[in-house]
């Protein structure tokens, strides 16, 4: 799992004589947002993006707003929320996760404990996948580079299931139970006891 964002990443927004730091903005997103991270709803994004910018920046009717703003609240930000409710998951099921990336995951005290390291060496990435029984990716699609790179190196592959995270072309070249395994909300930990009973399959998954 890659780091979920870090303080640093707390920018501000600015118009007129108003400022408020965009975690605060996404706080307020996320308390109307009633579209979830799961299914990505981009009208009802705008929608809320345009009424917050209005009500705590005085932006003006009308306005255009920057595509970079936008696409920070349609992708990345609920990505970020995402990766959260996954490690939520994870962590209310097992602690023994192991953590790698940037060492920006040590500035979240919940993570802390369980941070390893950075890797970026065929080495090491050989290691950390071969490793890892149960090796989780989430977001969409799924042919991410990191997934595609951990099935290449042989690591099992344990990925979130949405409606976006498989597209078509992906299935008729990859086939679940052999090459990746999937997973939802629901039945994570269902799917992963079933999968850590039986550490030689997840072996010959990849």
């Amino acid at each position: 799992i890659l780091a979920p964002w870090k303080p640093s990443q707390n920018y501000f927004l600015k118009n007129m004589n108003k400022t408020i730091p965009s975690f605060d903005l996404y706080n307020l997103f996320l308390e109307r947002y009633r579209g979830g991270v799961r299914e990505i709803d981009i009208k009802m994004i705008d929608q809320i993006t345009i009424e917050l910018l209005k009500e705590k920046l005085d932006w003006e009717e009308g306005r255009e707003i920057p595509p970079p703003i936008l696409n920070v609240f349609r992708y990345s930000l609920p990505r970020f929320q995402e990766r959260h409710e996954v490690i939520k998951l994870v962590l209310d099921f097992s602690h023994s996760l192991r953590l790698f990336g940037e060492n920006t995951w040590q500035e979240w005290e919940e993570y802390k404990p369980y941070y390893e390291k950075y890797t970026d060496t065929p080495q090491d990435l050989c290691d950390m996948y071969q490793t890892t029984l149960l090796n989780i990716h989430h977001g969409y699609p799924i042919l991410h580079p990191r997934a595609i790179e951990c099935m290449g190196y042989g690591g099992c592959l344990l990925s979130l299931s949405s409606s976006k995270s498989f597209p078509e072309d992906f299935k008729h070249h990859f086939t679940e139970g052999e090459h990746y395994i999937s997973f939802d909300y629901e039945n994570f930990s269902d799917v992963a006891a079933a999968y850590l009973e039986k550490p030689e399959l997840c072996k010959k998954i990849g």
